[in-house]
């Protein structure tokens, strides 16, 4: 499933967890990060596959899905 540009999900993937597409970074991973006071820029510089795009989409998504953030139940 194709959710933006930028943020897939797919079951085969981390579980079904939102994901920037092409990478294995989750959406909740960059929300996470970015709630324990790390700026973009920094998170830019520990995920270098990553654009300020992804992280601007990443927390988009958070905040219309909170829900899809959720690992899948068993």
């Amino acid at each position: 499933m194709q959710l933006s540009n930028r943020i897939a999900v797919d079951p085969a993937i981390l579980d079904g967890q939102a994901h920037i597409r092409g990478t294995r970074v989750t959406v909740r991973n960059i929300v996470e990060n970015l709630k324990q006071h790390r700026d973009c820029r920094r998170l830019l510089a520990a995920y270098p596959e990553l654009e300020a795009d992804d992280m601007r989409d990443a927390v988009a998504f958070a905040a219309e899905h909170a829900f899809a953030l959720e690992p899948a139940q068993r």
